[in-house]
């Protein structure tokens, strides 16, 4: 992956269209796995400014639920473990 469009997350302009189960558990499982897939775009491109522009699409969304918890948990432990 190379290029921010191919997040799983991103449709056309849009950069964050989750997919949402409603089950908790399982919504924040897919926001860990948007966060791994980010980090894994910022390392390969070197270019941290991926996070701001996916989390004003975040707060632009006005929903923080699962899916954007288990993202944001998941970005927070990388950046304690780093």
């Amino acid at each position: 992956m190379g290029n921010f469009s191919e997040l799983s997350f991103v449709v056309g302009t849009n950069d964050w269209v989750p997919q949402r189960s409603g089950d908790y558990a399982k919504d924040c499982e897919t926001g860990r796995n948007y966060a791994r897939e980010l980090c894994e775009l910022i390392g390969a491109t070197d270019n941290p400014g991926y996070l701001g522009r996916v989390m004003k699409a975040v707060i632009e969304g006005g929903t923080y639920d699962g899916v954007e918890i288990g993202f944001c948990h998941a970005i927070a432990a990388r950046a304690v473990h780093a």
